[in-house]
């Protein structure tokens, strides 16, 4: 099982720790399904059909035509192929990685389940691409009157953009992107709208707002509000837990780093937190972040840094009452731990996809002697596969009762 054999790794680097780790997951009669909301295919040439796009074949780069998909959403399954096949009736050349030359190199499309807003982002290599406009237009055109099952919720192609990448090796993704039709963002909602009879209520909340633009990250799992945001939420202040009998959240001060499009910090912001600094390298995403805050009413809580996160880091002062990691899979390595080590925050909240290194990065932490133990949960973002989201709490030592 996923939790024996990440409970297996986090006991070998934390020798303190004996779990059990929970899992928290979705509670369904049968595996969910469809719950993907991005999708990214790379692209290469076929010899008998020009192009295909698909997933690598596991441990190899031999790529695999997706026709149907049990856990991405169906519209996007269906506007990849479509990208696809016009992309083949335009002859557009497949980049080689071997050999640097060529033009296509990839599909990355995303849909949000609430609105039904989707982008696609076609990733070519640079220069002048004269039909990039018909692409678009085109594409928008075929995705309008796609065969769709009754009662699906709305779906609609609000965007089309091209990102350019030039690099060698296999990162998908350039830094640059484009605008060829429509927006450049799509939006999501958390939460469902309030009644008319309840808006005046007190007590109750609207819905969350986000805008997301392509190349910011954002939770691939269509229910990680349900999976992820508030059941750590919750855990937080649950009996028994480390922040058991302390608001860990109202009146405090926050610092969301690896912060991406606030989702974290602006939760954060709405369970009452006093004041959040968001921390994010990606200029875009901070952008969406500042955006996303003014949206929903807490831009007057937010304070927003962009540059490296663990230059930011060691700048900050005073130290947290609570600091919000959500690195990339490689974790906060050195240079990061070292940051957070400088910074000193009261309590940590460790989110990671990559067990190996979210296991890594808290024995080093642990080893300062700052924080004690952690209390470590598992959201279930990856269902039918090997990973899982784990959530982390390190709180500080008790200096007086010799912890």
């Amino acid at each position: 099982m996923r939790q024996q054999a990440a409970s297996a790794v986090l006991s070998d680097a934390l020798p303190g720790w004996s779990g059990p780790l929970e899992l928290q997951h979705e509670l369904a009669k049968r595996p969910p399904r469809h719950f993907r909301n991005r999708v990214l295919y790379p692209v290469q040439a076929h010899p008998l059909q020009g192009l295909t796009a698909g997933l690598y074949r596991q441990g190899t780069h031999e790529l695999v035509e997706i026709e149907s998909c049990e856990t991405q959403d169906p519209d996007l399954t269906e506007l990849a192929r479509l990208g696809l096949r016009l992309a083949k009736e335009m002859k557009l050349r497949a980049w080689d990685e071997k050999t640097g030359e060529g033009f296509l190199r990839a599909f990355d499309l995303r849909v949000m389940e609430s609105t039904g807003e989707a982008l696609f982002t076609i990733v070519t290599t640079g220069g002048v691409w004269d039909r990039s406009r018909e692409f678009a237009q085109e594409l928008k055109a075929r995705a309008e009157v796609l065969e769709r099952p009754r009662g699906r919720r709305p779906f609609e192609l609000v965007g089309v953009l091209r990102n350019l990448n030039d690099e060698r090796g296999n990162r998908v993704l350039g830094r640059k992107s484009l605008p060829l039709l429509g927006r450049d963002y799509q939006m999501d909602r958390v939460g469902k709208p309030l009644p008319r009879a309840k808006k005046d209520r007190k007590g109750a909340l609207p819905p969350l707002w986000f805008r997301v633009s392509a190349g910011s990250f954002y939770q691939s799992h269509k229910k990680a509000d349900l999976l992820l945001y508030k059941p750590m939420f919750e855990a937080l202040a649950a009996p028994g837990s480390p922040m058991d009998g302390e608001d860990p959240i109202r009146g405090k001060r926050v610092v969301d780093a690896y912060a991406g499009v606030g989702s974290f910090g602006l939760r954060a912001a709405r369970a009452g937190a006093g004041r959040v600094e968001l921390v994010e390298e990606n200029p875009r995403a901070m952008k969406d972040a500042v955006e996303n805050f003014r949206r929903n009413g807490y831009a007057d809580l937010g304070e927003c840094h962009v540059g490296r996160t663990a230059e930011i880091l060691r700048s900050l002062e005073p130290a947290p009452d609570l600091l919000i990691l959500d690195p990339p899979r490689a974790g906060l390595l050195e240079e990061g731990i070292d940051a957070v080590l400088a910074l000193e925050p009261r309590w940590i909240l460790y989110v990671s996809c990559h067990v190996q290194s979210l296991a890594r990065d808290c024995a080093a932490l642990l080893e300062s002697g700052k924080w004690q133990q952690p209390s470590i949960r598992a959201a279930d973002l990856f269902p039918r596969t090997r990973h899982m989201e784990l959530v982390t709490l390190l709180g500080p030592v008790d200096r007086e009762a010799g912890v």
